[in-house]
């Protein structure tokens, strides 16, 4: 049995939405030699796909979108997790971008993935400057994680989690990126996870992938800032 690397994307190998970097892209696959690695991230596969290197995504072991709720190996569809969110949550949701006093909002709120909902107050089609001007504006202000504990009393049945620059990803209750985890370790093939995200503070949305290896003592998380933190942790690995 060997140790296996599963890595978060936005803000772990790639700047957030961007595409991975070709110096990146070299590094990576020449440590990889001879190790096992997943990929889990809380985009849809098609976006992971258009950020990511096919050289990368062809040696992963696998990829998990959508906060884990859907799997592909070798770009088949091995498990996908439907969820329609609840039309009083939907409501909540439009209440917050109507009250934000976010002066930059933009109209497409809200994304429906795979077992998920993605929300933004400044707007899904932010580009990376106004994502930016959001991220350093909701540095100050908080909203994203008032609004996240909001939502987590009065939808008790629901996981709320800061991901990205500008979102918010909800789902059912466990149906985060701890499932991964979860699906990893039932191979029976590592006898240690180590897993890399930007978002391991709590209420973020590599947190319960955290806990997660924490509780079952089979492994280590690492924090990251950035892909250059990524890279530099890695370099110190055999």
């Amino acid at each position: 049995m060997k140790s296996v690397y599963l890595f978060d994307v936005d803000g772990t190998l790639t700047r957030p939405t961007e595409r991975i970097s070709k110096d990146f892209v070299y590094f990576f696959l020449e440590w990889a030699k001879g190790k096992d690695f997943f990929l889990v991230g809380g985009s849809p596969y098609d976006k992971l796909s258009s950020q990511l290197a096919s050289s990368i995504l062809n040696r992963a072991k696998g990829v998990f979108s959508s906060m884990g709720n859907q799997l592909h190996i070798d770009n088949n569809l091995i498990y996908s997790n439907n969820w329609k969110p609840p039309t009083s949550l939907l409501s909540e949701l439009l209440k917050w971008h109507s009250k934000s006093p976010y002066p930059h909002k933009k109209k497409k709120y809200l994304e429906s993935r795979i077992g998920m909902v993605n929300f933004s107050v400044a707007g899904r089609e932010s580009n990376l400057n106004e994502r930016q001007e959001y991220f350093q504006w909701d540095n100050l202000y908080r909203e994203r994680e008032t609004i996240a504990l909001d939502l987590s009393k009065k939808f008790p049945k629901l996981d709320v989690r800061v991901g990205g620059m500008i979102s918010l990803d909800i789902q059912p209750k466990g149906k985060n990126k701890s499932q991964a985890i979860d699906w990893v370790r039932n191979l029976n093939k590592y006898n240690k996870i180590l897993y890399f995200g930007d978002k391991g503070f709590k209420g973020g949305n590599d947190y319960d992938a955290k806990l997660n290896i924490k509780k079952n003592k089979d492994g280590k998380f690492f924090s990251v800032k950035n892909c250059n933190d990524t890279k530099n942790l890695l370099s110190c690995m055999e």
